[in-house]
């Protein structure tokens, strides 16, 4: 099965399992309730030999870093690839306390000295002695507005560089950024510093030419992987334009629900799930290293599984190509030459 297959991180010695969890999933109104529950849906996932767990101080204030530790704490530790994020830190709160969040309010800090307090804090609430993967969160003109430029100059001055010797002092075995601001990753990716980008909102079916055009190349020629996050972009990937179905956690606009349905109708046409042409479109990508996918249940981890191994012909992909519903530039691999995958009656092989 492909999903279980790794590939590298950029220059690292870490290597990915193409399917990873998304700790987004652990936290929210719509996570697990109960703590107990949360840790049945992380083994779940490891039973299914998914190996690239990924969080963030941000997912609920911390909640998802406890969880994911508890999940995980009784698991074989050499054989996961962990990730969290520094750039903010847990500051305490009872104002902030909501459902799915604990009592935290979150504070902007990408300095030296902030890194290493974030990354300390983290290992504690996540019940390990190291992080595998170290990602810089969110430096963004959506976060930062006007001092965007400011907090882009810091962390390539400032924080990339912390995380170099942490990588180089074996602290941490890879580094990388978390944004969907391709302004902050083309130059952060040129600063031949990374191993990985994580992003979401600006690669995934419904919306990938700006990352194609302006960060891949600059990925390509400096050895820098892609972790692609919220394939089914925040969940209408998943089910299609259903009532209450989001578009990166708003209603679709006019133009989103038009290109989905079309593509529902591609899809239909050709016998493939929306959700199997989510996952492996961002998969399809030689420099994706993972597809990490927030999913909150056993149902949703096993459904998953199943789209990501489901078998797709080429054609399909040339007829999105053909109709303009994904980009000309577009990488599609070969599925029929794959013979772990999952045949078009959705049976094992």
């Amino acid at each position: 099965m492909k999903h279980i297959a790794t590939r590298k991180i950029g220059k690292s010695d870490i290597e990915v399992t193409r399917l990873g969890y998304g700790g987004t999933a652990l936290m929210g109104k719509d996570a697990p309730k109960r703590d107990a529950d949360a840790c049945r849906v992380i083994e779940a996932a490891f039973e299914q030999c998914i190996r690239y767990f990924d969080t963030s101080p941000f997912y609920g204030s911390g909640l998802s870093e406890l969880r994911l530790g508890a999940g995980l704490r009784h698991l074989p530790r050499k054989d996961i690839v962990l990730s969290t994020k520094v750039g903010r830190l847990l500051v305490p709160d009872a104002a902030s306390a909501d459902d799915g969040v604990l009592p935290f309010k979150l504070v902007f800090d990408y300095s030296k000295e902030g890194v290493v307090r974030s990354l300390e804090h983290s290992l504690l609430r996540l019940g390990t002695d190291r992080i595998d993967l170290l990602i810089v969160h969110d430096v963004s003109h959506r976060w930062h507005g006007d001092n965007f430029k400011n907090i882009l100059d810091q962390a390539i001055s400032e924080t990339l560089p912390t995380l170099a010797k942490l990588r180089n002092d074996g602290v941490i075995g890879a580094i990388g950024v978390g944004t969907n601001d391709l302004d902050a990753a083309v130059p952060m990716a040129a600063s031949g510093m990374l191993d990985c980008i994580m992003i979401a909102r600006e690669y995934n079916l419904l919306n990938h030419s700006a990352l194609l055009q302006r960060l891949l190349p600059v990925c390509t020629r400096n050895n820098v992987s892609l972790l692609c996050a919220a394939p089914f972009a925040s969940g209408i990937l998943a089910t299609g334009a259903v009532n209450g179905a989001t578009y990166m956690y708003s209603p679709p606009d006019e133009g989103i629900q038009q290109k989905l349905e079309r593509l529902h109708a591609e899809c239909t046409e050709f016998g493939v799930p929306l959700r199997a042409a989510a996952l492996q479109f961002a998969d399809n990508n030689p420099v994706v290293s993972s597809v990490v996918a927030g999913l909150r249940s056993k149902r949703e981890i096993q459904d998953a599984v199943d789209a990501f191994n489901y078998l797709i012909p080429p054609a399909f992909w040339a007829r999105l190509k053909e109709e303009k519903l994904i980009d000309q530039n577009a990488p599609t691999g070969s599925a029929s030459s794959d013979p772990d995958l999952v045949s078009a009656g959705g049976k094992s092989a």
